[in-house]
């Protein structure tokens, strides 16, 4: 390594120890988002022996090294046909690439539209980093539409369905991996407002070591075992052809409210300082509490293209977490775990709030929700530390 980088042994080493070095050289991602973490660990990387000459001259041959990879088609490769055919649309903004397919050999469809560079792969990755929301939206309208290729009956359609499924699951978490690396030890201290895969939910606590940890424990995103577990919550919305924004939102709600109960008899106990995985929180036995029910709610929400934010907050002055979803251009809070009386009716709580902008790392909200037994007073909070593992 320390000859195609133009670094010494020891610095080598050194270099090594990042994630996102190694994720470099294995050709997992372009130039950009290696320079990126180069730039964010300059100064710890100088701080453990790696001089200051040694990563400007690893800038450069860095981007001679990614050339060299890209014109080897390295990226594009690690792609099936269905998550090609996702990429274009995703890149695009092709709705139907997934259904855009001609007659082949043997009675198979061909598809027509997929990527084939690994100069576009850069170019989506690039885009993602920068807006997932209509990326992760022009997906989820790919997969809707295979329910309504009228070129198939309904069997074939659902046939498709299925096989697509666990690659289109696998591809989002490949563009997140691709444009949010791991940060390594480095951690964050605000409220994202996109959760990616691997990230590592650290609450109030900074501490990486568990040893130093108070009792909350690290929340780890493990998106893959995530939406696996929430295959029947996909295929009913794809199934329905659900596209209102609202009823999607309703829908990942009662779904996270009944398949991740509450524990209000702590049940699982008060937890540790350990790195648990959220769907770990899933399950007939309650477990979870407001914190893993949010995170879960954000992932879903995110997943479908969904204009969304993880809500870390007090409730009444008690520590609480939940989520804000925007819904015809008027943002919206949403309690999954407080469901309310309305008129007599329970629902799930979701209910416009006044503010057209928010910036949850910014400001402080305060939101007062009046249902049949009271009021509610929801204040926002932005203490969270997490990091990308």
């Amino acid at each position: 390594m320390h000859k195609q980088l133009g670094v010494s042994d020891s610095e080598a080493k050194i270099l090594l120890q990042y994630p996102f070095v190694k994720d470099a050289l294995a050709g997992k991602y372009g130039p950009g988002v290696f320079l990126e973490n180069l730039t964010a660990f300059k100064d710890e990387l100088i701080g453990f022996g790696i001089k200051p000459e040694s990563i400007e001259q690893l800038k450069v041959n860095a981007s001679k090294l990614f050339i060299h990879q890209q014109s080897q088609g390295q990226i594009i490769k690690r792609l099936n046909l269905h998550q090609r055919a996702l990429a274009f649309s995703a890149l695009y903004d092709d709705e139907k690439a997934v259904i855009s397919y001609s007659p082949s050999t043997g009675n198979k469809k061909a598809l027509q539209r997929i990527l084939n560079s690994d100069d576009e792969f850069g170019r989506l990755v690039k885009n993602f980093r920068r807006d997932q929301k209509d990326i992760l939206a022009c997906l989820r309208k790919n997969m809707s539409n295979i329910m309504a290729d009228t070129h198939l009956n309904w069997s074939e359609r659902v046939d498709r369905l299925e096989r697509y499924l666990p690659d289109y699951f696998e591809f989002m978490c490949i563009l997140d991996r691709e444009a949010f690396p791991s940060s390594g030890n480095r951690v964050f201290y605000y409220v994202p407002t996109y959760i990616p895969d691997n990230l590592s939910d650290m609450g109030s606590d900074p501490n990486v070591v568990t040893e130093y940890r108070g009792r909350r424990e690290k929340i780890h995103i493990k998106k893959m075992e995530i939406f696996t577990q929430a295959v029947s919550l996909f295929r009913k919305i794809w199934g329905n052809r659900m596209e209102g924004k609202k009823e999607i939102v309703l829908n990942v709600a009662y779904w996270v409210y009944t398949e991740l109960p509450y524990d209000y008899k702590w049940l699982g106990g008060r937890f540790s300082p350990l790195s648990i995985p959220l769907d770990a929180f899933k399950g007939p036995v309650p477990s979870a509490v407001c914190r893993h029910q949010a995170l879960y709610t954000q992932v879903l929400n995110q997943s479908f293209g969904l204009t969304s934010r993880l809500l870390k907050c007090d409730m009444d002055g008690e520590p609480h977490a939940s989520n804000l979803v925007r819904l015809d251009h008027q943002w919206h809070l949403l309690d999954v775990t407080n469901p309310i009386l309305i008129n007599g009716n329970p629902q799930i709580c979701l209910l416009p709030i006044p503010e057209r902008d928010i910036d949850l790392n910014k400001n402080t909200y305060v939101w007062r929700v009046i249902h049949d037994n009271g009021t509610r007073i929801y204040t926002s909070r932005k203490n969270m530390f997490f990091r990308i593992k």
